[in-house]
């Protein structure tokens, strides 16, 4: 009886194995989440740290929320495919923007908002164009390809079959890069010499739908500070 029992768990190990997203892709258990993170940004503008919370409900559609060390709210952002809303309650203003168009504070890469989460979870936040060549023999463990805008991007995959680094290049130099160091993600960015940490601190399962994000009635709409991440860097 142990053998039929002992071939069906191989038969299950395998089937999980032939499921496990590609890099550049969230894993099913990583929607309905939510999740804490704590942060810190050095950069141009200064230092400091934050935490961010991140509603996740799919790949292209969250919540996120930043509160300063003392826990006061700055920042909200609600993505919904291509379309966003951010609420600066610092300053009582909101945005709305659609595409690539973002508000400046989370301009520190050249992503997409959909890509946060898979920034923040610690993916490739930018799919391949198309069908990935495979590797050289000894080089398994290595990611080369182009995206849909001909960016080219490397990375390193961890023996358990992770991201353990990963970089972005432009005219042969790298210009964005990041990597796993223990429990610690680095994020740093070449031309505004800016680097962002984070780790998380708390997961847990939340309700596949949220609330919709509003602007108080004493928000004012402004998009001064937006700027387009498709001309970073």
């Amino acid at each position: 009886m142990r053998r039929p029992l002992l071939l069906l768990g191989l038969v299950l190990v395998v089937a999980a194995e032939a499921q496990a997203p590609p890099p550049w892709a969230l894993a099913a258990e990583d929607l309905a989440t939510q999740r804490l993170f704590r942060l810190h940004y050095d950069g141009p503008e200064g230092e400091g740290s934050f935490r961010l919370t991140l509603r996740l409900l799919a790949a292209d559609r969250y919540r996120a929320t930043a509160v300063d060390a003392v826990g006061r709210l700055v920042w909200s952002l609600s993505v919904e495919g291509e379309e966003g809303l951010w609420l600066d309650h610092r300053q009582e203003r909101f945005c709305r923007f659609r595409g690539r168009l973002a508000p400046e504070v989370l301009a520190l890469s050249p992503f997409g908002l959909p890509s946060l989460p898979a920034l923040l979870l610690g993916r490739m936040p930018v799919a391949p164009a198309g069908t990935i060549e495979p590797p050289e023999e000894g080089k398994e463990d290595r990611l080369d390809y182009l995206d849909t805008e001909g960016r080219r991007w490397t990375a390193l995959l961890s023996p358990e079959g992770g991201v353990a680094s990963w970089t972005l290049w432009q005219e042969g130099e790298p210009v964005v890069w990041w990597s796993r160091q223990g429990e610690e993600a680095l994020l740093s960015e070449r031309r505004r010499a800016a680097q962002l940490r984070w780790r998380e601190v708390l997961r847990e399962a939340i309700a596949p739908e949220l609330a919709p994000l509003t602007p108080p009635a004493t928000f004012r709409e402004g998009c001064e500070t937006a700027s387009d991440p498709a001309q970073v860097p």
